[in-house]
């Protein structure tokens, strides 16, 4: 009987041993998963909290006097200096020339000088005037002339600088030369969704190729390209357009491809005829969005094992 109970209180001793054993791995598989999602609840807060911030302007302030009860208004840098636009875009034939208008006003309560660069544009541009004062409040339109004369079909990428002083802000210029003639017409569709894309990740387009004649052998190639780098090729592709072609394609964006601000630039060719069209995008790496699958996983592991020992060991057996 001895030698019995002696076993019986092994098994027992064993089976205790067990049950702390799978209950210690069940808490900390529930742990694991607690850690992880309040972890990562954390890691989004602080993203948000992080784009929040980068979002504010933290430029020093200046205080511009009102003028009435002696008060003093605080004026973010940022906004002494108003622009009605901050891109321009157009597309135009070789020899021809277009106008935009830019709406400038002085956000101050003093007056300012205005002075324009167009020292980093890569076509022809002309303003009338490039200094005149504004004062307190003021704005004025002024018009720019971009003209393709003399230059030949392709993207163009540039900046006009409008300096107050005290705040200099650029306007992007993007510019389609296409051929004089009209015997290639050329189209390119990117959803809006891919304003915003994570480097690796394909971009959807759809290119429509139109020629004047009855058959014509085209070369179609796209680049990605901004201000600081040169066109880099990524896609190309020889067709044979019967009066006109339709088709979808997707392009990568390299992996090595730094963060910023890209346009994507299509270039259809059909002996001396060439069309151009673009698309600019915003090259970002997005935080990895969490595994919820594992996450929930790793709770009902720990809640299995912890129901398993509840019922092997303090359920009783009828």
């Amino acid at each position: 009987m001895d030698i019995k109970r002696q076993k019986d209180e092994a098994k027992r001793y064993l089976k205790g041993a067990i049950f702390i054993l799978i209950l210690a791995m069940g808490i900390l598989v529930i742990a694991f998963g607690f850690v992880k999602t309040t972890s990562n609840a954390t890691y989004d807060q602080t993203m948000i909290l992080f784009i929040e911030k980068t979002g504010e302007n933290i430029t020093t302030p200046i205080l511009v006097p009102t003028g009435a009860g002696g008060k003093e208004i605080v004026i973010p840098e940022e906004e002494r200096l108003s622009l009605g636009k901050e891109k321009i875009i157009i597309s135009l034939k070789e020899g021809e020339t277009v106008s935009e208008e830019i709406m400038i006003k002085n956000m101050e309560n003093r007056s300012v000088k205005i002075n324009l660069d167009l020292s980093r544009m890569n076509i022809n541009a002309r303003i009338r005037d490039y200094s005149f004062s504004l004062g307190a409040g003021e704005s004025k339109t002024i018009t720019i002339e971009l003209s393709a004369e003399n230059i030949k079909p392709g993207l163009y990428l540039g900046s006009i600088f409008v300096d107050n002083g005290f705040v200099k802000k650029e306007i992007f210029v993007i510019a389609e030369v296409q051929s004089a003639s009209q015997a290639l017409s050329f189209e390119l569709e990117v959803p809006s969704r891919f304003s915003v894309i994570s480097p690796g990740e394909f971009v959807d387009t759809k290119a429509i190729i139109s020629i004047t004649g009855e058959k014509a052998n085209v070369n179609l190639k796209y680049y990605i390209t901004n201000e600081k780098i040169a066109p880099i090729l990524v896609a190309e592709e020889n067709l044979e357009v019967i009066n006109s072609i339709n088709f979808e394609k997707k392009i990568k964006v390299h992996e090595s491809l730094d963060e910023g601000d890209y346009v994507l630039y299509a270039r259809a060719t059909s002996g001396e005829n060439v069309a151009v069209r673009s698309f600019e995008f915003e090259a970002a790496r997005l935080p990895t969005p969490r595994n919820y699958l594992i996450e929930a996983s790793a709770i009902l592991i720990g809640i299995a094992a912890v129901t398993y020992i509840i019922f092997k060991f303090f359920v009783p057996r009828r």
